[in-house]
């Protein structure tokens, strides 16, 4: 890395309830930008990871109201370097990435270089809870055909920022849509921006994931400026996955079931902000068939990805028809 910039480098790292790793990142993290700034931005943490976070060498900010959108408003507003690298505080990143990330950023002058954790199926190998992996793909496919993007990981916790990206992205999510938010913004504002493949680990024992789980779904609020209609209109999507089953199928009326049926339904409401205010609920119910002899453990990844393309795909149908 060219070290000309180390200090101006100042790394940024979320935190609630993080105490099992945050002493972890932050030593990661000081071993490759040892003289760069590292902030841990508490986020009301009822367990020692200020404490902890301290002791690695971080500054401890607090920012008691809750929502991951809400301490990079903060992160944001309070920051003052040429080049920002933002970590989740769950060590599932890797830090000796981040030096390759912020090169790329430096040489090519781009705004934000996004750490890859899909393209390479390393989230889905590592990841442990499925519908976080079906969510992200779920999204990320609604992203791209709304802004007609190729993005690989747009839910990614791992970026660089550059001082110019800092200060012209306003944050108006409160949660953790604001990923979304951020990559929509740069795609809105035709910013420079890269992806690269990335190293992922899942959460160590004793971690616990702040993303919500309802049952057997996830929810995701996402927040989108969608510039594809004459009146620039602006939505939020509610999505809940309600429904995930499988069913024996046999292909004759009578057979012995030969292959099994992965059900996946979900429900999305669209709220249209502008140019005037509208409501619709959109739903989508999608299978995949695959041989009953086969292992769920070893296809569920590929089903559950061809399963959200199909449901993206119709729920986009859907709005535009009934725009």
């Amino acid at each position: 890395m060219n070290t000309i910039y180390e200090d101006e480098i100042a790394v940024l790292i979320p935190c609630l309830n993080e105490e099992p790793t945050v002493g972890s990142v932050v030593t990661s993290f000081r071993k490759y930008f040892p003289t760069a700034r590292i902030y841990v931005f508490d986020n009301g943490s009822i367990d020692n990871t200020a404490s902890l976070a301290i002791d690695a060498g971080a500054s401890v900010v607090s920012i008691p109201t809750r929502g991951k959108g809400n301490v990079m408003r903060e992160m944001f507003r309070r920051g003052s370097a040429e080049i920002y690298i933002l970590v989740d505080g769950d060590d599932t990143y890797f830090a000796e990435d981040a030096p390759g990330m912020v090169d790329l950023l430096v040489k090519d002058q781009l705004d934000m270089v996004v750490g890859d954790r899909l393209s390479s199926q390393v989230y889905d190998e590592q990841n442990k809870r499925r519908f976080h992996s079906f969510g992200n793909r779920l999204v990320l496919r609604l992203i791209n055909l709304l802004y007609r993007a190729d993005c690989q990981d747009i839910l990614s916790g791992y970026r660089i920022f550059s001082r110019r990206f800092v200060e012209n992205c306003p944050i108006l999510s409160d949660g953790f849509e604001v990923e979304t938010e951020i990559t929509i913004h740069a795609r809105d504002k035709k910013l420079l921006t890269r992806e690269i493949p990335i190293q992922y680990r899942d959460r160590p024992p004793g971690s616990v994931s702040k993303l919500s789980t309802i049952k057997d779904g996830i929810q995701n609020n996402t927040s989108l400026a969608l510039g594809v209609s004459p009146d620039d209109a602006q939505l939020q999507i509610e999505g809940t996955i309600g429904s995930y089953t499988i069913t024996p199928v046999a292909i004759l009326e009578g057979d012995q079931a030969s292959q099994n049926r992965l059900t996946v339904s979900a429900t999305f409401n669209i709220y249209i902000n502008e140019p005037e205010e509208d409501e619709m609920t959109l739903r989508s119910t999608r299978f995949i068939d695959y041989d009953a002899s086969t292992d769920l453990g070893v296809v569920e990844s590929t089903l559950l990805d061809a399963v959200s393309e199909q449901i993206a795909q119709d729920v986009i149908n859907q709005l535009f028809s009934n725009w």
